[in-house]
Formats: C-alpha cells, structure tokens, sequence
C-alpha cells in the first residue's frame, strides 16, 4: 500500500520507537462539500485501530470497519520479484521467480535462469506479504459548521522500528565513531516524502494505549541542505533524534542516516579475575560529543596499513556527554593468568587467606591489568597487597598492575575473614 505523498494540503510525520511502533500524524484536507459524516480510509493496515486522535473537528462518534485486501491478485502483484512454488496441478511443485503476474505471468527458474512465459499449472505461495491483509475504515459522524481547512489525525503504527548503529575505528591512540539510525519498514505500507523523528528510551505497551502526546509542531522537511544534521534533545526520561529532511519509507527496507561522526582518544586495558585463563581486553573513552548516543551494537576495526581488521564488537548502552565508556572486545590469549589460593590458616577466630595470580604478558607493548576478586563473606578486610588497590568494595577486591613487554608477574594478597558477631 503506498499513502499518499505529502504536500502542501497534506502532511505525514512519525515519530518512531525502539520497541517497534510510532506515533503518526497526519494534517489532511477537509474535503468540499463537507457532510455530517466523514470517511477516512486510506490508513496503513497495521495501524491500532483504537488509538486514533481527531483535532480540528468537532467529533461525535465513529465506527471501524476492517476492508479486507485479501486476493489473489493483490498476493501475486505484491510477490514480484520474490520466490514461488509453481508446477502441474496435484503435482510436486518446484521454486520459481515471480518475475510478472500481469498482464502476462512470467517466472524464472533460479539455477537456469530459463524464463517461462504464461505457463500452464497451479501456483502456491509460501507466506502472505505483509501488505495484504485488512485495512480498517472509519467514519466519523462530525458537526460541519464552521470546520477549519485541514485536520489532524494521529494514531500508533506497529511493525516499524529503529535501532542505532555504530563504528569505531582504532588508530594509534585516536579513535573515529561513526553513529547511524536504521529505521526498517515492516508495516507493509510505503511512506512518501515524510518526516521522522527517532525516540530512544523504554517505553511501555498495553492492549489499549493513547498516542503520547506529539514533541513539537511537525514539519515537512525538504531535501538536505548544507550544514544540516541529525538534533537530539531530551523529553522526559525520552530523547529524540530528528531527522532534517524528508525520505521515503518503502515496505520490507531498511533506511540508515549517519547522525554522528567524532574522533576522539581511548585507551585499552586488561581484566582478570579468577575463572580465567586470559584476560579480557576492555576499551575505554570519554564521550566527548554534545550529542548523546542512543544505545545500539557497535563495531571496532584496527586500522592497520590501510585496511581494518576486525577487533571485536559489544552493545552499547545510552551515553551522554562527558559519560565515560567500557566495553569488551574478547580475550587477550597473548596474556596469561592464573589464580592460586596459596594457604588458608585460622588466626584466632578469624580466617586468613593467601592468594595469588600469576601473569604473563606475550605481547611486544605494555599491559595494564586490572585483577577482579569477588568476595562472598559477609565481613572481611584487606591484610596486604603487593601491588595498587584499585578498587574495593563489601564484595569485591580490585587491584591495578602494569606488565612489561615479555615479564612475568606474581601478585599476591592476604584477605582476612571475621567471624560474624551474633547480635541479639
């Protein structure tokens, strides 16, 4: 189903959700004569029949009524270009290209590329398009004196959704992101000359819902122009990217803007802990952009001689300004790690405990290494440590080495463990 394309008359805008949904709205002509009853049916089919909100009439009821498109025409002309089962009747049925239903069926054999030209036999179909199904009616019953120009119509869309997308590219010290919004189309329906807005945040659904109320006076953009970029700005516990210029949303594709490119420095470090045999590499940086990323998947290549080699990819969460970042990449197999508890001795009524990590660095660079020991007592305290205390908390311990190109390395500490003092 294609809607109709924006124009002066009329409008489309859609702010759309990470959870799979968004919130249209439409500024429509009223239509001359204008009558008692208004009929409204060129809507996408996934819309939530029941979240419709009418401004500038005065309404006093409506009625929905599901029109279906169902047929065998509208299945096939909506297949084009996909996959069919096609052979003689009550016979086993062979995959072909629907290359055209009318005026002439033509199908194509995948693997000959052998084209059959209005064949005789029986055609099957191994799912229904998206597009075809029902598409609901309304009519609303108005009060026509003194109605305005145009209208407003806002409802929920489902089955369209938008994610975030990043790359980053390891360079030295200095690391290029670059941001995008993907925005995938699954409602069936295509969207002409729209404007869009991306919400990030958690939102929540219920069988019936309201559309939250529209951030700001829509506008129909125009083709990018120099200097334009994607905005962010907050609403509520919500943000919201917009997109300055207008596109246009066809069924079953995917849509990506860049929204935000910066280079900025990073540092990468080590992580052990007593289950591993390596260590995990971890990156970390400041965000230094004004404009806070939403979360999505991330990507990181090493640039290395004019080519980038895969380094490793993590989700992240959403980060403003000035947050700090750290994300995992994998395993560090050039450096190993092992954990031995060395003795455990009774002082008093208190339990020491000796331990150690043992630590090879194979690596032609120098290793940063943070040493991650969780504790399951109650109460206990640090006794000594041979290297510097990090970090520590009531359930964890952490301690801060650096290797050496080539060195190994024996870190050790002392817990205490307290027996616990019974309180009455």
């Amino acid at each position: 189903m294609v809607l109709p394309k924006a124009n002066s008359e009329s409008s489309m805008h859609l702010v759309i959700y990470e959870n799979n949904f968004a919130v249209v709205r439409e500024k429509r002509s009223v239509p001359h004569p204008l009558t008692d009853r208004l009929q409204i049916s060129n809507l996408p089919a996934k819309i939530d029949e029941q979240s419709v909100i009418l401004k500038g009439l005065k309404v006093k009821k409506w009625t929905i009524q599901l029109s279906s498109q169902i047929s065998e025409e509208a299945i096939l002309k909506t297949l084009e270009g996909e996959i069919i089962l096609f052979g003689p009747h009550d016979s086993e049925k062979k995959q072909y290209q629907l290359i055209s239903y009318t005026p002439d069926l033509i199908i194509q054999n995948p693997a000959t590329k052998e084209l059959l030209l209005n064949p005789e036999g029986e055609i099957s179909v191994l799912s229904l398009p998206l597009s075809v199904h029902s598409n609901p009616h309304y009519q609303f019953d108005i009060d026509p004196k003194q109605a305005p120009q145009t209208y407003d119509l806002t409802y929920i869309l489902n089955d369209i959704s938008w994610h975030a997308r990043y790359i980053a590219v390891l360079n030295g010290t200095a690391m290029t992101l670059e941001g995008t919004i993907v925005v995938e189309n699954d409602t069936g329906s295509q969207f002409p000359g729209v404007s869009i807005q991306t919400m990030a945040g958690e939102t929540n659904r219920m069988r019936e819902i309201k559309p939250a109320a529209y951030p700001g006076e829509p506008k129909l953009m125009g083709m990018m122009e120099s200097g334009q970029e994607i905005s962010e700005e907050g609403q509520g516990d919500l943000h919201l990217y917009t997109i300055p210029y207008a596109v246009t949303l066809k069924p079953r594709e995917s849509n990506v803007f860049p929204f935000i490119q910066s280079v900025q420095s990073y540092r990468i470090f080590y992580v052990t802990s007593p289950s591993v045999d390596h260590p995990i590499t971890t990156i970390e940086w400041t965000h230094s952009s004004a404009v806070p990323l939403a979360k999505g998947k991330i990507t990181f290549y090493y640039e290395h001689q004019n080519q980038q080699l895969f380094a490793g990819e993590d989700l992240l969460p959403y980060t403003p300004k000035a947050k700090e970042v750290q994300l995992e990449l994998g395993r560090a197999v050039d450096i190993d790690s092992e954990h031995e508890l060395i003795k455990s001795y009774a002082v008093g009524e208190d339990i020491i405990e000796d331990h150690v990590f043992r630590l090879t660095n194979r690596k032609e660079q120098e290793a940063e290494l943070i040493i991650e020991y969780p504790i399951h007592q109650n109460t206990w305290e640090l006794v000594q440590a041979s290297e510097e205390v990090f970090y520590q908390s009531a359930r964890l311990l952490k301690l801060k080495t650096v290797l050496k190109p080539g060195e190994s390395k024996n870190v050790t500490f002392s817990i205490k463990i307290m027996k616990r003092t019974k309180r009455f």
